[in-house]
């Protein structure tokens, strides 16, 4: 499976917080699965960051990568062409026939869920 990590769940995983769901956790320690974080949530953590609201150990252009090394996640780039996509989404929130699924976007649910099109 696919898993797409929010900025919270990434934060917490890396810190070994409660509230992290044994299922998250699981699915994220699981070998099989592929595990990524966005650039949004990188973003998001420099922004925090950069205003004080959240205080991390080194700056988040060196602390980010690392803890994502160290968990085994891979950074997920968010392209246009994603993004011009999402107008193309139904309301419900399905890819529509010029939606493709077969690269992974941050619009596509994170762990909560799965990605469409996979059980």
């Amino acid at each position: 499976m696919r898993i797409l990590l929010d900025t919270c769940e990434f934060l917490w995983l890396i810190t070994g917080d409660a509230k992290l769901t044994a299922r998250v956790e699981s699915a994220v320690r699981d070998a099989q699965n592929q595990v990524f974080l966005s650039v949004v949530s990188f973003w998001e953590i420099s922004l925090k960051h950069s205003l004080g609201k959240l205080s991390l150990p080194q700056p988040p252009a060196q602390f980010v990568p690392l803890q994502r090394d160290r968990h085994l996640i891979a950074p997920l780039v968010l392209q246009e062409a994603a993004v011009a996509r999402l107008g193309a989404t139904r309301a419900t929130g399905r890819p529509s026939e010029t939606t493709s699924t077969s690269s992974p976007t941050a619009t596509q649910r994170r762990i909560s869920g799965h990605w469409p099109g996979t059980p």
